[in-house]
């Protein structure tokens, strides 16, 4: 009984041991560079669009107080 549950354990790591990955490391590796990039370009983005909001506020801002200064 002790020597059937070694061999069973020892098949199971076995096959595990020569079981192919899934995903080979430099396709892990290409993912990760992809993945990067995407996030670099929509930080760029978010960058690009918080200038454009505070380049659109100081603008609200700016007429507002000339509003306010000639109607005052």
């Amino acid at each position: 009984m002790l020597l059937c549950r070694l061999c069973l354990s020892v098949r199971r790591y076995s096959v595990i041991a020569t079981a192919k990955p899934s995903r080979s490391v430099e396709d892990k590796s290409e993912t990760q560079d992809w993945k990067n990039i995407v996030i670099k370009q929509l930080d760029k983005e978010m960058r690009d669009k918080k200038t454009e909001l505070r380049k659109e506020n100081k603008i609200k801002n700016l007429r507002s107080q000339i509003i306010r200064y000639t109607f005052v």
